[in-house]
C-alpha cells in the first residue's frame, strides 16, 4: 500500500506559467494536426502531439519553473483507488460516446458534415492503440492538465482550479481528437469527472487513471463482436435511424452508466472528505497577478477561430444523415457528401 499523506512537496508552479503552457500546447497540437493531418494517419499525429506538447511541454515547464514533479502529481493512491478510478473512466465511455454522437448529429443537421473518422485499429493492433490511448496519452495529458495546470490553478482555490481545468480540458478536445467541435461536450464530461477526482484525492493520479480507463475502451472494443452486439442491442429495430439515439435503450444505457460513474465518484469523495475542507489559498500559494488569464484568453480566441473554420468547412458539405454505427466501428453516425463544385 502507498502511504497517503496530505503534504505537497514544494510550491505549485505559477499560474501564468500554466496558462502559457496551455496556450502553447493548444496551438502546437492544432498546428501539428493541421500541418500533417493530410499525409499521416491522424491518430499517430495526435499521439505524437501529446508526447511533444502535453508531456514534453510539461517536463520543460517544470524545469523552467523549478517545480518538482512530485509537487504537481500530489500524493500517491492506494492500488484499489487507482483501479476504482480506472473503472469510473470505463463507465463513462458509453455516456461520453452518446454525447459525442448527439453532438455530431446536431452539428451535421444544423451546419453540415465533416469527413468520417477512420477506425482506430485499421493500421495497428488494438492492444498497441489501447496502450497509446489508455496509458501514454492520458499520462502526458494528465501531468499537463490534472498535474501542472490544476495544481497551479489551485492558487485560485482548489475547487475553482478544478472547474477551470475541466473546462479547458473540454476545449482541448477540439484539437486532440478527429471529431472537431463535437468532441468538446464529451471531453467536458470526462474532464469534469477527472478534475474532481484529482481534487478529491489531492492527486493527479486519480484523473490520469480515470482518463486512461475511458481512453482504452474504444480501441479494445472497436470492430469486435462485442461492439457489434452492443450497438445491435442499443439500436434494436431502429439501429440504422439516428433518431433512436434519443429513445429507449440508448438513453437508458447512457443514463444508467452515467449514474453508476457518478455514484462511484461519490465513494472517492466520501473516503477523502477530510481533505476537501479548505479551498483558501495558503501563504505558500499567494494570489496571482491579473495577467495570468491572458494566455487563456488568447487560447479561447484561437478556439473561436478554429471553430469558425470548422463551421465553414461543414457548410461546404451537403447534409445527408447516415445510419448510426452498426457494430463495425465506433465513429459518429453521420458521413459527409462531397462538397458541390464551385
Amino acid at each position: 500500500m502507498t502511504d497517503l499523506t496530505d503534504q505537497h512537496i514544494g510550491t505549485p508552479p505559477p499560474l501564468f506559467a500554466a496558462s502559457l503552457l496551455y496556450l502553447i500546447a493548444f496551438v502546437g497540437t492544432a498546428s501539428l494536426v493541421i500541418g500533417l493531418g493530410q499525409g499521416i494517419e491522424s491518430g499517430l499525429v495526435r499521439f505524437v502531439a501529446a508526447l511533444i506538447f502535453a508531456g514534453g511541454g510539461t517536463v520543460l515547464a517544470l524545469a523552467l519553473s523549478q517545480t518538482a514533479l512530485a509537487t504537481i502529481l500530489g500524493r500517491g493512491l492506494h492500488l484499489w483507488q487507482f483501479v476504482w478510478c480506472i473503472g469510473i473512466g470505463v463507465l463513462l465511455w458509453l455516456p461520453a460516446t452518446w454525447i459525442l454522437y448527439v453532438a455530431t448529429y446536431g452539428l451535421t443537421v444544423g451546419v453540415g458534415a465533416l469527413a468520417t473518422p477512420q477506425p482506430l485499429t485499421d493500421a495497428a493492433r488494438p492492444a498497441i492503440v489501447a496502450l497509446q490511448l489508455g496509458v501514454i496519452v492520458p499520462l502526458c495529458q494528465g501531468i499537463f492538465m490534472w498535474g501542472f495546470f490544476q495544481s497551479a490553478a489551485g492558487r485560485l482555490g482548489r475547487g475553482r482550479g478544478a472547474i477551470l481545468a475541466a473546462f479547458l480540458f473540454g476545449l482541448f478536445g477540439l484539437v486532440a481528437t478527429e471529431f472537431g467541435m463535437a468532441a468538446i461536450p464529451a471531453w467536458w464530461l470526462v474532464g469534469g469527472f477527472a478534475a474532481y477526482t484529482s481534487y478529491a484525492t489531492r492527486s493527479a493520479w486519480g484523473g490520469i487513471a480515470l482518463a486512461g480507463g475511458w481512453g482504452a475502451v474504444r480501441p479494445l472494443i472497436e470492430r469486435t463482436q462485442a461492439e457489434f452486439d452492443l450497438f445491435y442491442w442499443l439500436g434494436g429495430e431502429r439501429q440504422n435511424d439516428p433518431g433512436q439515439l434519443f429513445e429507449g435503450r440508448w438513453l437508458l444505457a447512457a443514463a444508467f452508466l452515467g449514474f453508476l460513474a457518478f455514484a462511484a465518484l461519490q465513494v472517492i469523495r466520501v473516503l477523502n472528505s477530510p481533505d476537501i475542507g479548505s479551498q483558501t489559498t495558503s501563504a505558500k500559494n499567494p494570489p496571482q497577478k491579473s495577467v495570468w488569464w491572458l494566455p487563456l484568453a488568447a487560447a479561447f480566441v484561437f478556439t473561436i477561430f478554429l471553430g469558425y473554420g470548422e463551421i465553414s468547412l461543414r457548410a461546404l458539405n451537403n447534409l445527408r444523415p447516415q445510419p448510426i454505427p452498426d457494430g463495425t466501428t465506433t465513429i459518429p453516425p453521420l458521413a459527409p457528401t462531397e462538397a458541390p463544385p464551385p
